[in-house]
């Protein structure tokens, strides 16, 4: 059996305490207000990093010395790493922001050539010449008149049924 600090903390029903000043839980943990808590693995990528970089920051400076060294880094040496990835996903955002404006162009751009094209049909449709049975306007992909099926379409199956009674 485990029997870690964690195990006998909550084994004898002892209260769980709230976030502290920096919003972490007794056991050192970022409070989670009711959300599935992220695997070490998943912090370390994607948006967390970021998040879990601050807390490093943090808990180095109030913690420990600030000229203490681990594995070699000292705090201004993360620090800078911190700021630079900061600094990356506030480029990523702003070239998101962007594109999302060139994407509107585009959607008006779209628009409004549909909206030409209608027209241009519908000149074909209206020129005496041409009209809505004519090859230029199958050409652009409109069905012609003469090939217009009207009425409801029908199962094969349900107009055999209908048809079997009558003579």
């Amino acid at each position: 059996m485990g029997s870690s600090f964690r195990h006998h903390y909550i084994a004898h029903g002892l209260p769980k305490p709230g976030p502290d000043a920096c919003g972490l839980d007794y056991f050192g943990r970022r409070a989670m207000n009711g959300q599935s808590e992220a695997t070490t693995m998943e912090k370390l990528r994607g948006p967390l990093i970021l998040e879990r970089g601050e807390r490093f920051l943090t808990i180095w400076k109030h913690q420990t010395p600030e000229q203490e060294r681990f594995a070699g880094i000292d705090y201004q040496e993360l620090h800078a790493e911190v700021d630079a990835a900061k600094e990356a996903r506030e480029r990523v955002r702003a070239v998101e922001l962007w594109l999302r404006g060139l994407r509107l162009e585009r959607d008006q751009a779209d628009r409004k050539l549909a909206k030409k094209l209608m027209r241009v049909a519908s000149g074909v449709r209206a020129e005496p010449a041409y009209g809505e049975d004519c090859g230029v306007y199958r050409a652009l992909g409109f069905v012609p008149l003469s090939e217009n099926r009207s009425g409801r379409p029908r199962k094969k199956t349900a107009v055999k049924a209908r048809n079997k009674g009558k003579p």
